[in-house]
């Protein structure tokens, strides 16, 4: 590997750079000590053969150093910037400042003039350059939202513009102590929730907020609001909430989606032009029915007909029913389940059981009406924040600036030790 350029280094104890006014030092003397050597004779003849037979010596012994003398100075250099602890500057290898951020309902909730998110942001760029930890991260923050399935990663100098709106799909409740480390910041509106994580290494910026009255639920086509003390049913401008059924859903189980729509208080709609506007949208897979197999889970069984190869795999899905053979049958996805099944026939002992299962299925992929927040949501939050630990170095950049002291420290000892002994051999041959 080659050894890094010059340019790209930095120094931790720069003020150590004094000590090589030493060396300079030492060759100032070391040239004034370097003078011809004086002869005192008697006679003048005596003086002019000695002068007329050395005048090159004399010469080179005004324009030179002892070797020795050269060499010190070079180890206390080499001594000099060995103290000065350089190591390779931080760059592309430099792992990034990273920001957990909450992007639940509560931080899009108003906090005057703006959200929650906004102030909580704004808070973290006010401590940019106030903590050691944060300084130079604005080129290369890596904004987690941990909460989305899969979670979302972005490098830049600040979040995605569309995370300053509230996610059409509900983010998971965050495990704050799974992120905690040295060189994490987590973005939230509530410093008494990270509190009780008992972080230990991250830092936080909690923007806090007073409580936000406004709609909590809804129960077909009444809203619930809170009004700061109490609920209160009102009648929905909105309506009830939407469910889109495909035409070509199995004919059972589009039987049992409305069974299920009406029991809740929604509104079924068939072929809606628009079913991602729905709170929920039952799809049916494509391809053409293929063999016909056994199924069932949580206490039913049926015989169906699979459709094509099964239901296409996409971000934020995950599997409710397979086959034998892995085909999944049957996705959920936040606002979305995706059927591949036709001609589905279940037991009529079992149904009891086949209308727990699907329920649930329907009502965890049920999305909340827009502008629902839940009431602990809602609820004041309070301001705070915490520096967090600088972030790790990467171990790469910590082995080549113990590889560079190491260089300075053996050069020092190496040119100490040789000068040291062009200074003892010559005495040792005197003495001889």
């Amino acid at each position: 590997m080659a050894a890094p350029h010059l340019a790209a280094l930095g120094f931790e104890r720069p003020w150590f750079a004094l000590a090589l006014l030493l060396p300079l030092v030492l060759l100032w003397l070391a040239r004034r000590a370097a003078r011809p050597e004086a002869l005192h004779t008697s006679a003048f003849e005596l003086w002019l053969r000695v002068r007329l037979a050395r005048p090159a010596q004399a010469a080179h012994a005004r324009r030179t150093l002892p070797l020795s003398w050269v060499l010190y100075a070079l180890g206390l250099a080499a001594l000099s910037v060995g103290l000065m602890q350089p190591r390779p500057a931080r760059g592309d290898t430099a792992r990034p400042l990273r920001v957990v951020v909450d992007r639940s309902p509560s931080m899009y909730l108003a906090d005057g003039a703006r959200t929650r998110w906004a102030a909580a942001l704004a808070a973290f760029e006010a401590q940019a350059d106030a903590w050691p930890a944060l300084r130079g991260a604005a080129d290369g923050v890596l904004w987690v939202d941990a909460g989305a399935d899969p979670p979302e990663l972005v490098l830049a100098r600040w979040p995605p513009a569309d995370w300053a709106a509230a996610p059409r799909a509900p983010r998971a409740a965050l495990d704050w102590a799974r992120h905690d480390a040295a060189g994490v910041v987590f973005l939230s509106d509530d410093a008494e929730a990270l509190a009780a994580a008992a972080t230990r290494s991250a830092g936080w910026v909690a923007s806090g907020g007073a409580a936000v009255p406004g709609p909590v639920g809804r129960r077909g086509a009444l809203r619930v609001d809170w009004d700061g003390g109490a609920l209160v049913e009102r009648e929905d401008a909105q309506g009830a909430a939407r469910v889109s059924i495909d035409r070509a859903l199995d004919a059972e189980l589009a039987r049992f989606a409305r069974v299920w729509t009406a029991a809740r208080g929604l509104l079924a709609v068939e072929d809606a032009p628009a079913p991602a506007a729905c709170e929920l949208a039952l799809v049916v897979a494509p391809g053409a029915a293929g063999d016909e197999l056994e199924l069932g889970r949580e206490g039913w069984s049926a015989r169906a007909r699979v459709l094509g190869s099964g239901c296409a795999a996409a971000a934020g899905c995950e599997p409710w029913l397979r086959a034998s053979d892995g085909r999944v049958l049957v996705s959920r996805c936040p606002g979305r389940v995706e059927v591949a099944l036709d001609g589905l026939r279940t037991p009529a002992e079992e149904a009891a059981a086949f209308a727990v299962s699907w329920g649930g299925l329907f009502d965890a992929a049920l999305l909340p009406a827009p502008g629902v927040v839940t009431l602990d949501e809602r609820r004041a939050a309070r301001a705070g924040i915490r520096e967090p630990l600088a972030p790790p170095t990467d171990p790469e950049i910590e082995q080549r600036a113990a590889r560079w002291r190491a260089a300075c420290f053996l050069a020092a000892a190496a040119c100490v030790a040789a000068a040291f002994a062009l200074v003892r051999l010559p005495a040792r041959a005197a003495r001889g």
